[in-house]
């Protein structure tokens, strides 16, 4: 067994099997549960490393990297829940499984809360601990292998051309808000390599914005430009006529004359002078940084460029029920910015996923009109029970996604349990499932929540007692 002694002592062969093979920390203060988890999960061919203590485990952490954390709360001296946030804190993207003896409810609800993906109790059973802890780790597989989204498609869903916004705080003056605002991407530099990697991979292509000059001292865009004398350099110069000099010039020309220091000119200079640094500097000395916009390039799919469909029988009754919706094309782009938002205030955020299953069949069986008169109903009953603050967007023929910003997940189980006894209650006809995932328990990127909503489980009304929800979240 590999305790926390005997941790600081692995060898060249140590590391080449960690290297191979699943590593699991385990937070368990009792001897003989250590020895009875160790023969198990060894003996299924996972690297399994020991502590006593919750705080040594996360001094250890990094050095140990983990692949999945197995944690008693229930720990001497310690508080448990503040161990699974600090592992929560260090490995985000790590499930955290708690088996512990603690069998209480709130508990269980502060340990999820706390970054926890479920929570076991003992005595527990071995095949189900094992199917767990499988999952969890076939999840993980599937996320490293799945391909990344196309950021592209997404930037150019809503425009044509990519434009700079002013920004005085840019090291060149602009910025891309659209990067802050989808990626939240904020540092002008990160945001134009994105940029110019994308175009010299051939997806994009430039469309000369501006040109800024910078100080090539101090490379600040706060610099003036103006005619100078180019004795004293003073910007107090005036032009006057004089008459022509020979038969070659015969015509009135034009001198300076630099009030300062009285002396008298052809032609001024252009100088710059840097407001942040004092330096002066000739035009042609200035540091010049081409700003551009960006366009797809020819020959790249435009999301705009497709031809429309006709809006499904689930948006025509939506607008029938003059429930406010958001189209489809908004779903993603709306998901990550109450999701930066919740993760940038520390507030919950959930998400309610209405399926209307088997809407084809009802449709041939029914007829158009029927089927959407029912569908109308329906929503009816959704405008009731959400809150003004949520927000419903389509998100397929037969989907409606209920976005729920600053509620926890108690809170969100009520809306679903209050929506799920009116319609079963009102009898409308329609077979539906609902999914409810929460932020942070149950997902903590976009990209998880999609993948974890393309099957939704069926939801089999339970009869929920109709119960009001609370006035504020």
């Amino acid at each position: 067994m590999l305790t926390e002694s005997t941790a600081k002592k692995k060898d060249g062969k140590q590391e080449e099997k960690s290297a191979r093979s699943v590593r699991i920390l385990v937070v368990e203060p009792h001897r003989h549960t250590q020895e009875l988890l160790h023969k198990l999960l060894t003996e299924h061919g996972f690297d399994a490393v020991f502590f006593l203590s919750g705080q040594k485990a996360l001094r250890q952490a990094s050095l140990l990297a983990p692949d999945l954390i197995l944690l008693e709360i229930n720990l001497k001296g310690e508080d448990g829940l503040a161990v699974c946030r600090g592992f929560r804190e260090k490995w985000p993207g790590k499930p955290i499984v708690v088996l512990t003896e603690v069998i209480d409810s709130q508990t269980r609800l502060e340990a999820i809360s706390c970054g926890a993906v479920d929570y076991l109790t003992k005595p527990y059973n071995r095949e189900y601990l094992l199917a767990k802890i499988n999952s969890l780790l076939a999840v993980l597989r599937a996320e490293k292998e799945a391909p990344s989204p196309n950021p592209l498609a997404e930037l150019f869903s809503e425009t044509e051309i990519l434009r700079p916004a002013t920004d005085s705080t840019s090291p060149f003056g602009y910025t891309y808000p659209q990067l802050t605002d989808l990626f939240g991407m904020t540092d002008p530099e990160e945001q134009r390599e994105f940029l110019e990697n994308e175009t010299a991979e051939g997806r994009l292509q430039h469309v000369i914005f501006d040109v800024v000059k910078r100080c090539p001292q101090c490379h600040s865009i706060n610099v003036n430009f103006r005619l100078v004398c180019p004795h004293c350099l003073s910007p107090a110069i005036k032009a006057r006529p004089v008459n022509g000099t020979s038969l070659e010039r015969p015509y009135p020309q034009k001198e300076w004359v630099c009030v300062q220091c009285n002396h008298v000119f052809s032609e001024p200079k252009f100088y710059g002078r840097c407001l942040s640094c004092g330096r002066h500097f000739e035009e042609s000395e200035a540091e010049n940084v081409v700003v551009y916009s960006y366009v797809l390039r020819q020959g790249e799919a435009h999301p705009q460029e497709k031809s429309e469909a006709p809006p499904s029988e689930l948006q025509q009754a939506l607008a029938d029920s003059e429930l406010p919706f958001e189209t489809e094309q908004a779903l993603v782009p709306l998901l990550r910015y109450e999701l930066r938002r919740s993760k940038a205030a520390g507030t919950s955020f959930s998400v309610l996923i209405l399926e209307f299953l088997q809407l084809g069949n009802l449709i041939a069986l029914d007829g158009s009109v029927a089927a959407k008169r029912r569908l109308r109903n329906a929503l009816l009953v959704v405008g009731k029970v959400i809150s003004p603050a949520d927000q419903v967007v389509v998100g397929g023929e037969n989907r409606l996604w209920i976005l729920m910003p600053d509620t926890p997940h108690s809170t969100a189980l009520m809306v679903r349990g209050q929506l799920e006894s009116y319609l079963e209650r009102l009898n409308l006809g329609l077979k539906t499932s609902l999914a409810l995932f929460a932020f942070p328990e149950g997902f903590q990127s976009v990209e998880e929540l999609l993948k974890k909503s393309q099957t939704p489980v069926p939801v089999k009304h339970p009869g929920v007692a109709d119960f009001p929800r609370p006035a504020s979240r």
